[in-house]
């Protein structure tokens, strides 16, 4: 019986959170998988990367909750425009015969509204930016 309480325990908490506010920048990689990294591109321009931690379904809501709170915490403001972004998913773990667990994933830029920088300089600068990698754990 305890062996039974403890599984559904253990099950209800690694799914209970669809997403893990850890910056992977400072700490590393997650044993679940989720958290953000982040890089300024330019003044009050920001480029993300938002994952949820591993589940057996899709769950972008997730990883875009972590995507507007590092966005809002890096622009010192909820006032900012997303200008290009990208969902993605992908196996955390893939076992023959067992159900695979997915890392759903939001990626874009920000600018804050409190940056110099013009929507237009902003499309431009992303136009450059973007044919580059910047972190070693996107494929190709």
């Amino acid at each position: 019986m305890k062996k039974i309480i403890f599984c559904v325990i253990f099950v209800a908490i690694c799914t209970s959170c669809s997403s893990s506010y850890h910056n992977i920048n400072e700490h590393g990689a997650n044993a679940f998988g989720g958290g953000f990294q982040d890089r300024k591109v330019d003044e009050g321009m920001y480029f993300i990367i938002a994952k949820t931690n591993f589940k057996p379904w899709v769950n972008y809501s997730g990883a875009y909750k972590t995507f507007n709170r590092r966005a809002a915490e890096l622009c010192d403001s909820e006032d900012y425009t997303v200008l290009k972004n990208e969902e993605a998913n992908y196996e955390h773990v893939s076992s023959p015969g067992e159900l695979g667990y997915i890392i759903s994933q939001v990626s874009g830029y920000v600018l804050c509204a409190s940056s110099a920088v013009t929507t237009l300089e902003a499309e431009k600068i992303i136009s450059s930016d973007s044919k580059k990698i910047w972190f070693s754990d996107q494929g190709a």
